[in-house]
């Protein structure tokens, strides 16, 4: 019986984690990091505990590295947002508790085994340091040309931070002030723990934006299409019951790949990754996603929030997944890779 209440009050944790009572930092009185950090890093098995007869296929993915990142660092974690280089040597991450993470993969035959070079800094809007609560909760990184798009939750907007030599001078765009992005006021109506946590530039350079929550009719959930003039325009995107998007990213070919995620105290944390057709993103159409993979319990998942895409030098297509820990000890920040397979003769879970 005490087994269960401890049991009980771990999914109490997780659930109050996952639905945004953990979402910033506690801070103490030290001065927030702004400099080189140091990390450490274990590897991770597609399941836990391993179990190596299952093999490395998941649907249309396999899995090739994973790593588990700690740091003494008390704004280290709550990671939303990932870019990584075409080389795929050098991550820029972004926490929801307004931090930047910089850091250059160790590798061994192409994947990373390690993490060197790692630096924090805070993000800034246009009048400096982000301060209030409210100010602080960033969910999703977009690069675009010059640089990135960062959208925020609660105090609901987005930030432009400009990169004049992308992954040449990161120190400098750590510390650039983000520029406001003029959106129409009905994109950035959404629930302020829901708001527009996924969004990816398209190859004609609109930006295509998901809200975690608003609804747009039943089993649908709103998205954007934002011109580079600023002007909008609606579309929705089919979800199931409990699943709200957390990542997008856009493929070499032009789809997109989305991730959704859902919390029960029985199952965890689910998430699926779905594959939407370039060809279906157009004004008030429904987004209806190919489901690729299934993440959850007993493969190695945990609050997947970050999504990048590149392909290495063999033509293979790497998708790059980091975890929002929502700074709880009872989660975990990885950073997990998967090459995405032509064939997908596997179901899509485990």
């Amino acid at each position: 019986m005490a087994e269960m209440h401890a049991l009980t009050r771990i999914a109490l944790v997780l659930a109050a984690a996952l639905t945004g009572y953990f979402a910033v930092a506690v801070f103490t009185d030290e001065a927030p990091v702004d400099g080189p950090v140091t990390v450490a890093s274990r590897p991770l098995d597609l399941y836990t505990p391993p179990r190596p007869e299952r093999g490395r296929r998941i649907g249309a993915l396999e899995f090739l590295a994973g790593l588990e990142l700690k740091s003494d660092r008390p704004e280290f974690g709550g990671f939303s947002g990932l870019a990584v280089d075409d080389a795929g040597t050098h991550i820029l991450a972004l926490s929801d508790g307004a931090f930047w993470l910089s850091a250059r993969l160790h590798l061994e035959d192409s994947l990373p085994v390690g993490i060197t070079d790692a630096w924090m800094a805070p993000l800034r809007g246009p009048n400096g340091p982000l301060v209030a609560k409210e100010d602080r909760d960033a969910e999703a990184l977009i690069g675009v040309p010059g640089g990135f798009i960062v959208a925020f939750e609660h105090h609901q907007r987005l930030l432009f931070y400009p990169d004049t030599a992308p992954w040449q001078d990161v120190p400098t765009l750590l510390h650039q002030h983000g520029e406001r992005v003029q959106v129409p006021a009905q994109v950035l109506d959404n629930p302020p723990n829901g708001g527009l946590e996924a969004g990816v530039r398209l190859a004609d350079g609109r930006l295509l934006l998901f809200s975690e929550e608003r609804s747009a009719g039943p089993g649908l959930k709103r998205a954007w299409l934002l011109d580079p003039d600023g002007r909008a325009a609606a579309l929705a995107y089919a979800a199931p019951k409990g699943f709200g998007a957390t990542a997008a990213a856009r493929l070499p070919e032009g789809d997109i790949l989305l991730l959704l995620r859902n919390f029960t105290r029985v199952r965890g944390v689910t998430v699926l990754l779905h594959r939407i057709p370039a060809g279906a993103v157009a004004a008030d159409s429904v987004l209806r996603g190919e489901e690729l993979a299934r993440l959850a319990p007993p493969l190695t998942v945990d609050n997947l929030e970050g999504l990048a895409v590149r392909r290495d030098g063999t033509g293979r297509t790497l998708l790059y997944l980091i975890s929002d820990d929502n700074f709880n000890p009872l989660q975990r920040t990885m950073l997990l890779v998967f090459a995405l397979v032509d064939d997908s003769d596997e179901l899509p879970g485990p």
